[in-house]
């Protein structure tokens, strides 16, 4: 019996443009300087994806869905930087969003 090994593949996130959230998103781990810059980033992105009639709506939903995720676990609920938030989770959100 052969038992075949599931690898993940990480991504390379080669269709950005921009060098410096594709180092962001390709670090190990981040800071929060790096990731609120990144996290502006992205929102500008999907706000632009919302007044884009070519994105899918399956593809709108799926980024919004990451980008509420990084939301919440990078600020407070007053929208400040939490200082006891999960940098790590922000990380992987944003990746999942331009993973997209």
């Amino acid at each position: 019996m052969k038992i075949f090994e599931v690898t993940q593949t990480q991504p390379t996130f080669d269709h950005l443009t921009s060098k410096r959230l594709k180092s962001i998103l390709l670090a190990p781990q981040a800071n929060d300087r790096t990731l609120e810059w990144a996290m502006d980033f992205t929102e500008d992105a999907l706000r632009a994806d919302y007044d884009d009639e070519m994105i899918p709506s399956s593809v709108y939903d799926a980024r919004n869905k990451a980008y509420i995720s990084a939301q919440e676990a990078f600020y407070d609920e007053d929208g400040e930087i939490n200082d006891k938030g999960d940098l790590d989770a922000t990380l992987m959100h944003l990746k999942q969003f331009w993973s997209v």
